[in-house]
Formats: C-alpha cells, sequence, structure tokens
C-alpha cells in the first residue's frame, strides 16, 4: 500500500487507510490496554506518550516524533529503523549517519523558473561583479574586535538555540518543502523575518510565533533604514539566487531614503546572500 504514496493516488490511498482504521475500531484491534492509539490529528509527546509516528502522504514522508524521517514509499526493515534512529548535535531526533540515503525523506522541490527577462536585468547591475569577503564589503579589518567576536558568538547562541526548539526545528525543515517565496505561508515566513532580524534584534524570537497568527506578509521586509530582507527560497539555485538580488534592488532603488549606502538581504534559513547597493 505505501507504494501508492504519490501524489495522484492520495485520495485511494486515504480511502483505504480510514476503512482499515474503522475496521481495527470495530474489531477492537486496539484494546485499552495496548501501548498503541491510532488517531487522525497529531498528538504531542508527554510523560504518557514516548514515540510518535506520523504518515504524511502530502511530501511522502514517515515522522518520527514530530521530525520528517523516512520516505513513506521505501520505509527501512525494521531492524534498520531501530538502529538508525538517533539524534544531531543539538539533541533533536534525526536518522543516524549510518542511514542509507535511499530510506531518508527527501521532500526538497525542484527550484522554480525565473524568468529570463530578470536574468538579464541581474547581469546588466552586475556589471560582471563577483562575490567578495564580508569584511570587504562592510570595511571591516579582516580579523572581529573583541565586542565583535562576543556579538557574534550571542548570535550563534540564539540560533543553537532555535534550533534545539522542537517547532522551531522542524519549521527550518519545511522550509526545503516550499515550491517558491509564494508558497511560505505567515507562520513559517514570521520565524524566517524573526531568525534573519536575529542580528538587529536579540529579542527578535523571545516567542515561537502563534501558528493562529495572520501578520501582515510581505515579500521584502525593511529591518532597518539601511537594511532591506527578502524572505525567500532556493538560494542554492545560481538563478533564483540573481532573481532575488534584482527584487532586492529593485526595492532599494525606489525606497524614499536617501542614504548613499543601502543593503539587502536574501534569507532563506539555509542560505544568506548579503547584496551592498551603492545608490550615489
Amino acid at each position: 500500500m505505501l507504494a501508492e504514496a504519490q501524489p495522484q493516488n492520495h485520495p485511494r490511498l486515504r480511502e483505504k487507510l480510514d476503512a482499515m482504521l474503522k475496521k481495527c475500531e470495530k474489531e477492537g484491534c486496539f484494546p485499552d490496554d495496548l501501548d498503541l492509539t491510532v488517531a487522525p490529528v497529531q498528538r504531542h509527546n508527554d510523560f504518557m506518550i514516548q514515540w510518535i509516528y506520523v504518515i504524511d502522504l502530502d511530501r511522502n514522508t514517515f515522522h518520527i516524533n514530530g521530525q520528517p524521517f523516512f520516505r513513506l514509499d521505501n520505509l527501512p526493515d525494521p531492524e534498520t529503523f531501530e538502529d538508525v534512529i538517533s539524534e544531531d548535535s543539538y539533541n533533536v531526533k534525526a536518522c543516524s549517519v549510518e542511514c542509507p540515503a535511499e530510506f531518508r525523506y527527501n521532500w526538497k522541490v525542484p527550484p522554480p523558473a525565473v524568468d529570463e527577462s530578470v536574468l538579464a536585468r541581474y547581469h546588466d547591475l552586475s556589471s560582471g561583479d563577483t562575490a567578495v569577503s564580508i569584511g570587504t564589503m562592510l570595511s571591516l579589518h579582516d580579523h572581529l574586535t573583541d565586542k565583535e567576536s562576543v556579538r557574534v558568538g550571542l548570535i550563534e547562541v540564539l540560533i543553537g538555540q532555535c534550533i534545539t526548539t522542537q517547532p522551531l526545528s522542524i519549521a527550518f525543515k519545511e522550509f526545503e518543502s516550499f515550491t517558491d517565496h509564494r508558497e511560505i505561508e505567515p507562520y513559517y515566513w514570521s520565524i524566517a523575518c524573526s531568525v534573519a532580524n536575529l542580528p538587529f534584534n536579540i529579542y527578535a524570537l523571545r516567542n515561537e510565533p502563534d501558528p493562529s497568527d495572520r501578520l501582515s506578509q510581505t515579500e521584502l521586509v525593511w529591518v532597518r533604514r539601511d537594511t532591506c530582507v527578502h524572505i525567500t527560497t532556493h538560494l542554492d539555485d545560481e538563478k533564483n539566487l540573481q532573481g532575488s538580488v534584482v527584487r532586492l534592488v529593485d526595492e532599494v532603488m525606489k525606497c524614499p531614503n536617501k542614504d548613499a549606502v543601502v543593503f539587502g538581504v536574501a534569507f532563506s534559513i539555509y542560505h544568506c546572500v548579503i547584496v551592498r547597493i551603492d545608490r550615489l
């Protein structure tokens, strides 16, 4: 049945699973003293619930305790299943490094197409400029001062704390499953915006955003007078990176403030691109 876990087969598979659940409930397959229950809504871990397994038909993924683990259409055998349940460096449930790649979940979607006119505009804007070091871009010394080192260390600790928080660590992984920036839901957009804002405001992530909040979501956000952030996806793809740079430049150039130098930041949780825009 798991071989049917393809998008076009979801309705049929859901019907089968619902029928199986109803049959089991009717026949008493889950007696009260059995340490197993089946529910249509995801539960949360507590002192009474140690393990939670979720069948994610939308993304063909099998989750363990809220974390994505395996391909739903290629689950490992029972022995391997138990052996590869481990934790990452942040004590979050994850596949061990020994887990064969064919079993690991992979919900990352291919990068979206970028219009050729946007790419042409990027090449016109860049004029052959190449990537430079952060120090060169910001006119900084090669070595951080003591104050700068402390601030960088604090940001690293804050980011690490975000990753150890299960809802946030799951949300970070979710970004790989979005088709493009237009598919980012308000909850995830709020998280990405808060993380991108951490260097400027260390209290940006005091609390996890409420999934029920409907924030004023915009494609580009001015986090400071001289800094504009573009929350997006697929910055590991050259064309999408170039498209994001064009959006940032266009936004900065139409901004009414008179700053001679403005910075654009393209941010996708896993990748960050900083663009310096000289407007004089």
